[in-house]
C-alpha cells in the first residue's frame, strides 16, 4: 500500500462542478499573472450580476 500526505486544499473537480470552478477562480488568483485582470473580471461580473438580480425583483419585496 502507498499513500500520499500533502498540505494544501482538495477541490472534487472529477465529478462537482462546483468544485471545478472553485479550483479555477483560485488557481487564477494565486497566478500573478492572471490575478489583476481575472478579479477584475470577476468584480465587474459580480457587480453586473446582482445589478440585474435588483433590477428584476418585485418592488416591496
Amino acid at each position: 500500500m502507498y499513500a500520499y500526505t500533502f498540505e494544501g486544499k482538495r477541490y472534487d473537480v472529477g465529478g462537482d462542478k462546483q468544485g471545478f470552478l472553485q479550483a479555477t477562480v483560485e488557481f487564477a488568483l494565486r497566478r500573478e499573472d492572471l490575478r489583476e485582470d481575472f478579479l477584475n473580471y470577476l468584480v465587474k461580473t459580480i457587480e453586473k450580476e446582482t445589478n440585474e438580480e435588483r433590477i428584476e425583483e418585485p418592488v416591496g419585496v
